[in-house]
């Protein structure tokens, strides 16, 4: 089973992380030295703003893990933004909801909750 729409929508719900932000995300913009403090690091476009420092669910580094254990993308091309929303639809399908769910119906959640 493909865990990159679980991983992903479970990533975007719970940071609220714009579609940019995911996009260009690495692994080593998660820092796992604590297992059960996992943190995120968002670094900015630009020089102004400041990195944001984003606390993750231990629970989620388990989806990471079948992540990068199933998926090695061949370059860093390979995570585009129409690649970020194909995988967010993808999240209806999986069965564990039964709705076609886009990015951006995600990020209203986040912003109304």
């Amino acid at each position: 089973m493909d865990t990159r729409p679980e991983m992903l929508f479970s990533l975007i719900l719970d940071t609220g992380i714009k579609k940019s932000e995911a996009v260009a995300l690495k692994p080593a913009d998660i820092d796992r030295s604590n297992l059960e403090k996992p943190v995120l690091t968002i670094k900015p476009k630009c020089e102004i703003s400041q990195r944001r420092r984003i606390d993750l669910d231990p629970d989620w580094l388990r989806l990471l893990i079948e992540y990068m254990m199933q998926y090695v993308p061949k370059d860093s091309s390979s995570c585009t933004a129409r690649n970020l929303v194909i995988h967010t639809l993808d999240v209806g399908e999986a069965g564990w909801r039964s709705a076609k769910i886009s990015f951006e119906m995600i990020a209203l959640v986040e912003r109304c909750a």
